[in-house]
């Protein structure tokens, strides 16, 4: 495997032991960049300047026979493609790969072991050669005797290393090089529930390299994966190097697993590419080789996203309305669930087993119940529900149409508290009440619920939905299961600056005052302001009463000069602002 290498050069057609990733993963015992260690080892005669394609080399050292370390010449330091190999010495040297990133995804390299041969043809037979006396000619990176049979191989991205003496690379002295390339990921997963315990996941093939497809399986949340199934993309049997037949399209198929599953299982799929000779050298009446005899390297795509076939979140909050004019029920929940494929609504009649009474589409978060009847004690829950299963169900929410509608609450009033602000509060007259319900009509259109309040013994509700310029009218309804009460009164707001004052008069006029009378058949306002001047322009204000009570219509004013002429205006002042001044009323004191 990947890591350090001892070998001795082979013949080009012997199969391969040597292999790279591109994508420089960590190897041990070396660097953490992907460099592997080499160490080569020369028992002839000539000096051999080995030439390593698509690889950067450095050397490290040599060691001769005798143990005499050499260090590199000068002109060898740093990365090389071509190193000298020395005879009786082992040349110590650092390799990794030289690959570009491409923006492209290419095939491997499969071929026979030997082109010039045909499939199956004898390459090497060492038990042949042994009964003969010949001599064995092929071996297992192990030092095992092997028959070489001419067949199918992944060789990757294939380069080669060979000697630049030119009648030695003529000569075949030269070996394949392996570069195993990640395949490109799959995509499009799907599932699809079979109704019958099994479920089929689909995805597409987007890649040109891989030699699989694996299928992993959670049963704990994505914790741990185990394999479910694997899909061969390059032999129907690696042990023996058959090739699929037909061969798969080269990208863009869809393929299909069918798996078993039960609520809760996760699927990932992802692609992987082994590179080197799958053949099975084992012989037990001619070597010790338990399985296979190579060495290969598997590289893998990222995960296809992760498909998780799960039940969806269940829904929360559910409410029941009775609309007991109707009569009929609506219920209404929030959806918390980003894969459901649809909703069951289940209720229960007067404490007996909940009975599924309707389903709702994908989305949903209200189901309109018209089967209803008074006298009954009605009881629902909701639940989300996918391929995967149905979630858990929602709170219970319950209508009591058994007995009588709640008292009317009474005393609604309306507190204008600022230009987007109004409180109301009412007095609860109810014993039996489940919640109540805010109404409101905007400059004289229909009333329209604001506010659905759940609980009983509320007594008040702020507003902050007014704006100014608008007229509201408000009015309250008390609710249990049996339906709803009559309203209180309404109570109207304007949100904007009062009315103006309007009739202003004198009465009970003397030397040195009189009382100043005026109309305001409006909603009340916060307040009235006076002014007294002895000009029509109100430049020589003599009196001025800032804050009159809201609920009178009359004041006092004294302290004037005799047979003088005085001229008094009034307006009225809100949370919003003051009102226009109202016409101006002039009075003259006695003499």
């Amino acid at each position: 495997g990947p890591g350090s290498r001892v070998f001795t050069m082979q013949r080009f057609t012997d199969p391969s032991t040597e292999y790279l990733v591109d994508n420089m993963e960590p190897l041990t015992p070396v660097l953490n960049d992907g460099t592997q260690i080499w160490k080569i080892t020369h028992n002839g005669v000539d000096t051999h300047p080995i030439h390593f394609h698509a690889t950067d080399v450095q050397i490290l050292n040599r060691v001769t026979w005798d143990n005499i370390i050499i260090p590199p010449d000068a002109t060898e330091l740093g990365w090389k493609e071509t190193v000298r190999i020395s005879p009786l010495e082992d040349t110590i040297v650092a390799m990794r790969p030289a690959i570009p990133t491409l923006p492209f995804d290419f095939a491997n390299s499969v071929r026979l072991l030997s082109p010039m041969m045909t499939n199956g043809s004898a390459i090497d037979i060492s038990s042949v050669k042994d009964l003969l006396g010949l001599g064995m000619g092929a071996f297992a990176p192990n030092g095992e005797p092997i028959d070489v049979i001419n067949h199918f191989v992944n060789f990757g991205a294939e380069y080669v290393y060979h000697c630049h003496i030119l009648s030695h690379e003529e000569m075949d002295m030269m070996h394949a090089v392996l570069f195993a390339f990640p395949p490109v990921a799959p995509g499009g997963l799907t599932f699809v529930d079979n109704l019958d315990g099994t479920g089929t996941l689909s995805w597409t093939d987007e890649s040109l390299s891989e030699t699989a497809f694996v299928v992993e399986k959670s049963s704990d949340g994505g914790t741990t994966w185990v394999e479910e199934g694997i899909i061969p993309r390059l032999f129907s049997d690696p042990l023996r190097g058959v090739l699929l037949n037909p061969a798969p399209a080269p990208r863009g198929e869809l393929l299909t697993l069918v798996v078993p599953y039960v609520a809760g299982d996760q699927y990932r799929v992802f692609a992987q590419n082994t590179v080197g000779d799958t053949w099975d050298y084992a012989n037990p009446n001619f070597n010790e080789i338990a399985l296979g005899g190579f060495p290969t390297i598997t590289t893998k795509s990222a995960y296809a996203t992760v498909l998780e076939v799960l039940a969806p979140a269940a829904p929360t909050n559910l409410t029941a309305t009775l609309d007991a004019a109707v009569p009929q029920v609506s219920l209404a929940w929030v959806d918390n669930a980003v894969d459901e494929t649809g909703f069951v609504i289940e209720r229960s009649d007067n404490g007996g087993a909940f009975v599924q009474i309707g389903t709702a589409p994908a989305d949903s978060v209200g189901y309109v119940d018209t089967a209803v009847a008074v006298g009954n004690l009605y009881d629902y829950h909701v639940a989300a529900t996918n391929g995967a299963g149905t979630s858990a169900f929602s709170n219970i929410a319950t209508v009591d149409m058994t007995s009588n509608p709640p008292a009317a609450p009474a005393n609604l009033a309306a507190n204008l508290v600022s230009a987007t602000q109004v409180d109301l509060s009412w007095a609860d007259n109810a014993t039996t009440e489940t919640g109540f319900v805010v109404e409101r009509s905007d400059n004289s259109g229909a009333f329209a619920v604001i506010a659905t309040l759940p609980g009983g013994d509320i007594v008040n509700y702020i507003d902050g939905t007014v704006a100014v310029g608008n007229l509201y009218v408000y009015q309250v309804a008390a609710t249990n299961g049996a339906g709803q009460s009559g309203y209180s009164n309404q109570v109207p707001v304007s949100v904007n600056v009062p009315d103006v004052p309007q009739n202003l008069s004198a009465a009970n006029i003397t030397r040195t005052g009189f009382t100043l009378n005026w109309e305001y058949p409006f909603a009340q306002p916060d307040g009235f302001e006076v002014q007294v001047s002895t000009t029509s322009s109100f430049t020589a204000i003599v009196q001025t009463f800032p804050d009159v009570g809201a609920d009178l219509t009359s004041l006092v004013i004294s302290g004037l000069t005799r047979n003088n002429r005085y001229y008094i205006r009034i307006r009225g002042f809100n949370v919003i602002g003051p009102s226009a001044w109202s016409p101006t009323l002039n009075v003259r004191t006695g003499k």
